[in-house]
């Protein structure tokens, strides 16, 4: 099953335990660990999150491995980092959160815009 857009609270509750779902998240998305199994004996209801995971964007920010895309015949220079994780709306279903950032050419922010040369700018 696939998503084009992101992939809100909805939509993991919503999809069956044998589905697969490839969707977006936002760069903040609150992630979690598996919660801890209850321990005998202790009152009240166990745990449905564990310990709090870093965002996607602080994924990126503090490492990844870089990689080589092929993109449309071009090669561009990517950096990813991914995790297993509990979302904050769905902490039963297990997902694989995959971030990627584009480190030349694509939509990497500031990075995939070519500096123009003094010329061109004095001409824009």
């Amino acid at each position: 099953m696939g998503d084009s857009t992101y992939g809100g609270q909805s939509i993991p509750d919503l999809s069956l335990f044998n589905c697969n779902l490839i969707s977006r998240t936002t760069l903040a998305a609150r992630l979690y660990e598996a919660p801890p199994p209850k321990k005998p004996g202790r009152p009240g209801r166990p745990c449905r999150r564990g310990q709090k995971l870093p965002a996607p964007k602080e994924m990126l920010s503090k490492g990844g491995r870089q990689i080589k895309l092929s993109v449309y015949g071009r090669t561009q220079a990517a950096r990813v980092a991914e995790v297993e994780a509990r979302l904050h709306a769905v902490p039963e279903r297990p997902v694989k959160i995959v971030a990627v950032e584009a480190l030349s050419g694509g939509r990497g922010g500031n990075r995939s815009i070519p500096r123009l040369s003094r010329q061109r700018q004095k001409m824009c």
